[in-house]
């Protein structure tokens, strides 16, 4: 926003998904998102069961390694493509990893 002839910074809320829920066994699920859309790590799985909250950081850590040594670069370009007819969001969203 311009405000006599400078730029100026405005707040404005935006929504912020969250990346991991709790399962009803109080493990974890942990999702990683391009955009708004989870990256499918396998077919139907895009998402990494972790056993404790503790444990996630550790996972963040080996999948930060992981996109720099581009071991997910395929993933990331599959994340990127338009989704095709036939698959819904709500489908996506319940496969998951275990690791």
């Amino acid at each position: 926003m311009k405000m006599n002839g400078k730029l100026a910074p405005i707040d404005r809320q935006r929504r912020i998904l969250p990346w991991w829920r709790v399962n009803p066994d109080g493990s974890y699920v942990f999702f990683v998102r391009l955009g708004s859309k989870p990256i499918e790590f396998e077919k139907g799985k895009n998402a990494i069961a972790v056993s404790s909250l503790d444990k996630i950081p550790l996972v963040i850590d080996i999948l930060i390694t992981a996109v720099r040594n581009g071991e997910l670069d395929d993933q990331l370009a599959q994340a990127k493509k338009p989704p095709t007819a036939g698959r819904s969001a709500h489908a996506m969203a319940d496969g998951y990893k275990s690791i």
